[in-house]
């Protein structure tokens, strides 16, 4: 299937089904896209393709999308938009900034952690956004939900950064070009991949 029109940015599958039988797939992106699709791998066919604007009645840039369980995940983007998915229903939730999210992540507790332009990173939990102090301006661009409470962000210039579940502390990733991905291997490895085709790799 294809979208009209829109930029698609981040898509991600609410569960997993080895035999490839019952694709559940979720996408986001520009204008305020949000896009789900099912059906076998060989059939995907198009539920809904609906439009989210913010507060302002802007259609933003969707930029990440995460899943905290079957019934509930996160979207986040542009100027600060965060919209949180239950039972079904789309409700808008103030962040508190108007800084561009990239990346959004579901902790293990229920919560969840978004990261985005300047070195914003921000956590929900009891029921609101909280600013944390990243310790950088650079924009974070990638996330990976490690073990434990452990999350792992990366981004400009090379940065890395260590969240415990309590706060930040910076990594030496040993380069300086941008970094937009970053994923964990079961055996300890982090995978960092960036800007004119860097993939590295350091133990956690």
């Amino acid at each position: 299937f294809q979208v009209a029109n829109p930029t698609l940015r981040g898509v991600v599958r609410r569960t997993y089904d080895p035999t490839g039988k019952n694709v559940d797939i979720w996408a986001v992106g520009d204008f305020g896209r949000l896009v789900h699709a099912v059906g076998p791998e060989d059939n995907i066919q198009l539920v809904t393709s609906v439009a989210l604007p913010n507060a302002d009645g802007v259609l933003p840039t969707l930029d990440s999308m995460a899943w905290v369980s079957p019934t509930e995940a996160w979207i986040v983007g542009d100027l600060g938009t965060t919209w949180h998915l239950q039972g079904g229903q789309a409700t808008l939730v103030a962040s508190g900034t108007k800084e561009l999210l990239l990346r959004v992540v579901a902790l293990k507790d229920g919560g969840a952690l978004a990261v985005g332009e300047h070195g914003v990173a921000l956590r929900f939990s009891n029921n609101a956004w909280t600013r944390l102090d990243s310790g950088t301006t650079r924009h974070l661009r990638g996330l990976f939900l490690g073990p434990g409470a452990e999350v792992w962000a990366v981004g400009d210039g090379g940065t890395v950064l260590r969240f415990d579940g309590q706060a930040f502390s910076a990594v030496d990733a040993g380069t300086g070009v941008d970094l937009r991905s970053v994923y964990g291997r079961p055996d300890g490895t982090l995978l960092l991949a960036g800007q004119s085709g860097a993939l590295l790799s350091r133990r956690r």
